[in-house]
């Protein structure tokens, strides 16, 4: 045990955990409760008998953590059982816009307890520790929890039957959630064993989802990208621990401490304490490029500490992959040098022909979807996706799950050297890779 951090019992568990860095012990006994280091968000884990109405269970849990706690439900929802647990159930409360807080509970059973974690706090302060509230919450593991294991397992061979019975629960799955289309692989040693397109390329439409159809691939990119990375690396270009200054000149952030401390691995390991500030780029994003995005980086400073806890940003990817596509074609804009840098080191060794920024428009492509005040699928402008354009390394390449993915073949996986590798296995650790 690590004598340097604090340890917490949670209520009805063996094992004691970590406390993240930072957070203080409230209370401790049949009941723990912790507070973030900003003193905006508090966490209480209870354990109760399960007793009548789970909702009435709940209040009588925040009266215990909070006497004279009355706020109205806004939201009950069960949730799928995962982990062992038996069942769960999420409960929103309502709160005044005009508070900016988040008071909600999730209530884990198991036999007959419930395992109760309640969230009270500024919205700003949750945001910002959700990683570390995760992490609590996902390392509480009461006596007589029985995780799911695959040890000892044998796989099973994909045949027919596995992919009719695929088919069928893929079509059904569909039906209850209204999705249109969609196209799904399945990869067994090494080899593409399934691959089928199901529904439509756009609701109320007639064109079929085939192996050609491309599907925008969000943060799908940002792995890649670190391949890419990790590939100039191998041939010298830059080290892991290269300053990002030394690479992208003119790079700068509103913290000097934190522009001085950037290294090549902090820009894909999200812990440098930046935060997302994604809707920044939906709300303004015609006509601006990559090098307009690097100069608004300039007016982010951290909400956190460096190498703290995980912050999932966007713009910090999307100078890492910039910043190193720019070392490997220096003599031409962001973009071109980042479409050129995929094209010449990932795509093309792993046979990913069908891949590209979503802007380049091709017919393959599926519509872009959003939900109605109905629920209900409906085909939005895909204008609407090159918001990503500008921060490509983060999150904007369109691609499919049959023809050339690379999946399909390991053996090219392999070929592409070992810095990516090593990177792989620590890429998303708080302290960066070793």
């Amino acid at each position: 045990m690590d004598e340097s951090r604090v340890y917490v019992a949670m209520p009805e568990a063996l094992v004691q955990v970590p406390l993240p860095g930072g957070w203080a012990v409230v209370h401790q006994g049949e009941r723990l409760t912790v507070m973030g280091p900003e003193l905006d968000l508090e966490l209480s884990f209870l354990a109760r008998p399960v007793a009548g109405d789970m909702a009435e269970l709940l209040r009588c849990a925040w009266q215990e953590v909070k006497p004279g706690f009355d706020v109205p439900v806004l939201q009950k929802v069960d949730t799928p059982t995962q982990g062992g647990w038996d069942g769960e159930m999420n409960v929103a409360y309502d709160r005044p816009e005009s508070e900016n807080r988040i008071v909600f509970a999730i209530a884990r059973l198991l036999d007959d307890r419930a395992y109760i974690t309640l969230i009270d706090g500024t919205k700003a302060g949750y945001r910002r520790r959700i990683a570390q509230f995760s992490e609590l919450h996902g390392a509480w593991k009461p006596t007589g929890l029985k995780e799911p294991s695959l040890l000892g397992a044998s796989p099973k061979t994909f045949g027919d039957e596995e992919r009719n019975a695929m088919s069928r629960f893929v079509d059904g799955a569909m039906r209850r959630v209204g999705t249109p289309g969609l196209a799904i692989a399945v990869v067994q040693n090494g080899e593409t064993v399934y691959a089928e397109g199901f529904g439509v390329c756009r609701a109320g439409g007639e064109e079929r989802v085939t192996a050609e159809t491309r599907f925008m691939i969000g943060s799908s990119t940002k792995p890649l990208t670190t391949v890419m990375m990790a590939r100039l690396v191998d041939l010298g270009h830059f080290t892991w621990s290269t300053p990002v200054t030394e690479e992208l000149s003119g790079f700068a952030l509103a913290d000097e401490d934190v522009t001085r401390r950037l290294e090549m691995h902090h820009t894909v390991s999200a812990s440098t304490g930046m935060p997302r500030q994604g809707l920044n780029l939906v709300f303004r994003f015609r006509d601006v490029g990559p090098e307009d995005r690097i100069a608004e980086m300039r007016q982010m400073s951290p909400t956190t500490g460096f190498g703290e806890t995980f912050q999932y940003s966007n713009y910090l990817v999307a100078a890492g992959g910039y910043a190193a596509a720019h070392s490997y074609a220096p003599n031409v804009p962001l973009q071109n040098a980042y479409d050129r840098a995929m094209r010449e080191l990932v795509f093309e060794s792993l046979g990913m022909s069908h891949t590209s920024i979503l802007s380049i428009d091709s017919p393959l492509d599926a519509a872009p979807h959003s939900r109605d005040l109905n629920g209900i699928a409906v085909p939005v402008d895909p204008t609407l996706e090159q918001f990503a354009d500008a921060v490509a390394p983060a999150g904007s390449f369109a691609s499919n799950p049959f023809t050339g993915h690379p999946t399909a073949s390991c053996s090219r996986w392999r070929g592409l050297g070992t810095s990516w590798r090593r990177y792989a296995r620590n890429s998303w650790n708080v302290e960066g890779p070793t």
